[in-house]
């Protein structure tokens, strides 16, 4: 309910749940460099 002084800090809480596809994405972007035809 209470509104935080930073804009960037409620973008943070709305984007945490989608925080685990972030961290895959990033081991899959990991993988990429070892595997670059799997980016393809």
């Amino acid at each position: 309910m209470t509104k935080p002084m930073r804009p960037e800090a409620s973008q943070l809480n709305e984007r945490k749940p989608s925080n685990n596809s972030d961290v895959k994405t990033i081991e899959e972007v990991e993988d990429s460099h070892l595997m670059p035809d799997f980016v393809l």
